[in-house]
């Protein structure tokens, strides 16, 4: 007899991501400095990183584009060590929201 037995790893449901600002957001003044604290970590996404290089404009677009950034924030698997405040959300949701500038 064999049995097998399946597991699943409850995730605790995230709020829907939606922008509600009007206000512009800047990548190089909001964005670039979350990036770099949160995300550019040795072993992370740092330069070459093969799943998403995100110290610089280019390798942030890569991931806003295909759509795994917002994925990954929005199911609250990135970052997974700290999570991002619900501020630090609103800029990122909100600058993907405007077409991601590169301003």
């Amino acid at each position: 007899m064999l049995v097998l037995f399946s597991g699943c790893k409850e995730v605790p449901p995230v709020e829907e991501l939606v922008c509600e600002s009007t206000e512009d957001i800047s990548y190089q003044e909001q964005i670039a400095p979350i990036l770099e604290a949160s995300c550019n970590n040795d072993g992370c996404h740092s330069a070459g990183f093969v799943s998403g290089d995100f110290t610089h404009y280019d390798g942030v677009l890569d991931k806003v584009n295909d759509g795994t950034l917002f994925l990954r924030l929005e199911d609250g698997s990135m970052p997974p060590i700290t999570p991002l405040s619900s501020e630090q959300l609103q800029l990122i949701v909100c600058w993907i929201s405007n077409d991601s500038p590169n301003n």
